[in-house]
């Protein structure tokens, strides 16, 4: 994130343990409740949604 978009950050964002379990299985964005959407599309990762949870493994595994 650039220094530019960093500064239109209205509120932090926070995914639940459920939610992220969901991410890391992969589940289809369509089965998410409207407000886990609401924060997939805003943080915009639907757009590389396929990737998140193989990166989010990589991560949780190297911490």
């Amino acid at each position: 994130m650039n220094s530019e978009q960093k500064e239109k950050i209205i509120e932090d964002i926070f995914f639940t343990e459920e939610e992220t379990n969901m991410l890391l299985e992969g589940k289809s964005i369509d089965s998410f409740s409207a407000d886990f959407k609401s924060k997939v599309y805003m943080l915009g990762i639907d757009q590389w949604y396929e990737a998140i949870p193989r990166n989010l493994k990589v991560l949780f595994d190297n911490m």
